[in-house]
């Protein structure tokens, strides 16, 4: 089946997020026929095509394998190169991408699929550097592209000296507004909040996505507490927190 096919075939399923099995079967045979290293591995294991006859069968590439080789299906040069945070055996792993216009698509419907399912716009407050700053972080690359196709206004906050004007600007916000960021950054803004004794009661509904883990930090929360500190600090119900996790 043609690559154009089939990304067609995923865009349409992204919009429901519903996937049929047979997708899967097809990007699976798609990228046996096209990535050498994930055929390789799929033979090294007694996998070949013939034998994946449903989801269950698929092999699943190694974490690893993308922290030690370029992993790609393609033979022209990619455009975008991503590294991983590396707080995992401190190396970083590649993800490498040729069709941006086909990962542009795919992010904006999946955002707007979680986070924008009632058309809202907001403004938008980042606590990430941008893309232009952090050019090889997925992360900033994807919220740079969220904000700049659905929000009102975006600010991106990664000082701390941005903390007490941001928090004015939240202070006066009249309506719903959406905080995204790692978890850790958000959590330190918290932090600062925590400090200077000062709350926030946002518009109800307003939204938070967060993203990874604690990155090495001596801190740690469990999801229900951290729900509920995002609750006392900002307002937010637990239903308006969608939490995104990983790049490979």
């Amino acid at each position: 089946m043609k690559i154009s096919i089939i990304k067609r075939r995923i865009l349409k399923s992204l919009s429901k997020m519903d996937f049929s099995e047979e997708i899967f079967l097809d990007v699976f045979k798609f990228q046996y026929e096209n990535n050498e290293l994930y055929k390789k591995f799929c033979i090294s294991i007694g996998k070949d095509k013939n034998k994946v006859k449903s989801l269950d069968d698929i092999p699943l590439l190694p974490v690893r394998f993308f922290k030690l080789y370029e992993i790609k299906s393609y033979k022209n040069k990619h455009k975008l190169n991503f590294l991983s945070s590396g707080t995992s055996e401190h190396l970083k792993s590649k993800s490498l991408y040729y069709d941006t216009e086909f990962l542009n698509k795919s992010i904006l419907t999946s955002f707007e699929y979680f986070l924008l399912p009632d058309s809202l716009k907001a403004n938008f407050y980042i606590f990430f550097e941008p893309f232009e700053i952090r050019k090889i972080s997925s992360l900033s690359y994807m919220l740079t592209l969220v904000a700049k196709n659905f929000a009102k206004n975006f600010y991106f906050i990664y000082n701390r000296k941005q903390y007490e004007e941001i928090f004015k600007k939240l202070k006066r916000e009249k309506s719903k507004v959406i905080i995204l960021g790692t978890t850790i950054s958000i959590y330190d803004f918290i932090i600062y909040l925590k400090e200077k004794n000062k709350k926030l009661k946002l518009k109800e509904s307003s939204r938070i996505m967060d993203t990874g883990g604690w990155k090495g930090k001596k801190v740690y929360l469990s999801e229900n507490n951290l729900l509920k500190i995002y609750n006392t600090f900002f307002g937010i119900s637990e239903h308006y927190v969608v939490n995104e996790y990983g790049m490979c």
